[in-house]
């Protein structure tokens, strides 16, 4: 987590220095846009696969097996379904909806680079719900790590394009290094793999992931509603700006985020085996704790700003 979150701070500041804060607010928009189509395309299904993975992984493996390969089939085809609707419909409306042609070639290269993002999400849920935890987020770090060598060398000579290409390369980075990890837990927790497309388990991964939709959908059009607003009425220099204070907002979450992404499968599970009245006291607890990580850091963060943002992005 810490390295996620110091790889993500390393690559603002390298696009930053690199494409100037114009160059930046492109970008963040770039970014915004996959935040939605991302999650969008995949349907909430690896929220789905983390919780049926720890919910039956010690009780019902053969069920455990036809969720996980009924949500693998499902994704790969979202996912190359999802492909062609950005390279042929959206990438180009977005190119003509904000008049910057760099997004129709952004998009393009995240379009290729989907069925990486598929096989990533779903490897990376699988893991979380095997209670792989230290698995997943070293995977998750190469992810983020990966992109900056790349970023310093493709964005020089290509620009944006080369910082959408980088993170399409980035992707695929991760989701070869979290298959391999997801295949070898299976093997390590001795879970039989079969290819089957379950229409009962259908049932149950879209009944879990439709509210989820809703909420997530909701959540990231605003986002997007947002970022919008900020690059078409203002421009896309105060668009990266605002990528930059983002930054140090995410610099706050860093201790929460630690803390409680381990926790999610882990509470998932006490929720369907402990009685209300139990489960409500460890979630009190836990939020207790969030809170309390997040008020030492968020102050230091405050304080620090003045010298931090000028030596980090410059005096811009």
């Amino acid at each position: 987590m810490i390295a996620s979150v110091l790889g993500n701070l390393t690559i603002s500041v390298v696009l930053a220095r690199l494409l100037g804060s114009g160059g930046l607010g492109v970008y963040t928009l770039y970014g915004v846009l996959g935040v939605v189509l991302i999650p969008l395309v995949s349907l909430s299904l690896p929220s789905a696969v983390t919780k049926y993975v720890s919910e039956f992984r010690g009780t019902d493996q053969e069920r455990l097996s036809k969720i996980a390969s009924t949500a693998f089939i499902i994704l790969l085809l979202a996912g190359a379904l999802g492909a062609v609707l950005v390279f042929f419909i959206i990438a180009p409306a977005v190119s003509q909806v904000y008049a910057e042609d760099a997004l129709r070639a952004m998009l393009s290269i995240l379009a290729l680079a989907l069925l990486a993002n598929m096989i990533g999400l779903f490897a990376g849920a699988l893991l979380q719900g095997l209670e792989e935890f230290q698995t997943a987020s070293l995977v998750g770090a190469i992810g983020v790590v990966a992109n900056i060598p790349l970023l310093l060398v493709l964005v020089p000579p290509l620009g944006l394009t080369g910082a959408a290409a980088s993170g399409a390369v980035a992707a695929a980075v991760y989701a070869c290094s979290s298959g391999v990890a997801s295949v070898r837990a299976i093997g390590r927790q001795g879970i039989r793999w079969s290819w089957i497309f379950d229409r009962e388990s259908v049932r149950m991964l879209f009944a879990y992931a439709a509210p989820l939709n809703a909420a997530s959908l909701l959540a990231r059009l605003s986002a997007l509603i947002q970022n919008s607003l900020v690059a078409i009425y203002i421009g896309f220099v105060d668009l990266g700006l605002l990528r930059v204070a983002g930054v140090f907002h995410n610099g706050v979450l860093l201790l929460p985020r630690a803390f409680l992404a381990p926790m999610l499968p882990v509470l998932s599970s006490v929720i369907a085996s402990r009685s209300a009245e139990r489960t409500r006291e460890l979630l009190t607890q836990v939020v207790k704790m969030g809170c309390l990580l997040v008020i030492p850091l968020a102050a230091a963060i405050t304080l620090a700003l003045p010298v931090g943002t000028s030596l980090l992005f410059g005096p811009e």
